[in-house]
């Protein structure tokens, strides 16, 4: 008599073994993008400030915190 309940038991926890598989995918997938959209800004970001500073330098026509910053570095 116990091995056809053992066997519903068994069938029970694989689906939910499976229910718990489906869900853990559903959750990595958007984190795993989120922090590989973070590995890219922050190997772009300096790139990305540099030329924004020296861009909006331009158009507003006023001196760029980058030089000052440039020249202090290299002495």
């Amino acid at each position: 008599m116990e091995i056809p309940l053992e066997k519903e038991n068994q069938e029970k926890l694989v689906k939910f073994m499976i229910r718990i598989g489906v869900f853990s995918i559903l959750y990595l997938v958007p984190l795993l993008t989120v922090i590989a959209c973070y590995f890219y800004e922050s190997s772009y970001r300096t790139i990305w400030e540099t030329t924004w500073v020296q861009e909006k330098c331009r158009d507003y026509h006023i001196p760029c915190p980058y030089k000052w910053f440039r020249c202090l570095r290299t002495s």
